[in-house]
């Protein structure tokens, strides 16, 4: 009869050094919360986008950057210092 060998366990490679699960990173939790949060003043400038596209607004570079501007104040306002730095 043939006898297995038997051989000691050795720890995981994947367990060993700095390997952290991704749930307990809380800076990518950060990141997704602060994408939330980011949501509704994306949608303006999609929307922005679309109307342009349509032809509802006007193409102008000038208009797109005022509109830029005032949602970058309007996301300052509303998110204070969790509103994305530019």
């Amino acid at each position: 009869m043939i006898q297995p060998s038997i051989q000691p366990r050795t720890q995981s490679t994947a367990l060993s050094g700095n390997f952290r699960p991704p749930q307990t990173n809380p800076g990518a939790r950060l990141g997704v919360t602060f994408d939330l949060l980011a949501a509704p003043f994306e949608a303006l400038r999609f929307q922005y986008a679309s109307a342009v596209a349509a032809g509802l607004a006007q193409r102008s570079i000038l208009a797109s950057g005022r509109l830029e501007q005032a949602i970058d104040r309007l996301e300052r306002l509303i998110l204070g210092p969790l509103a994305r730095q530019r």
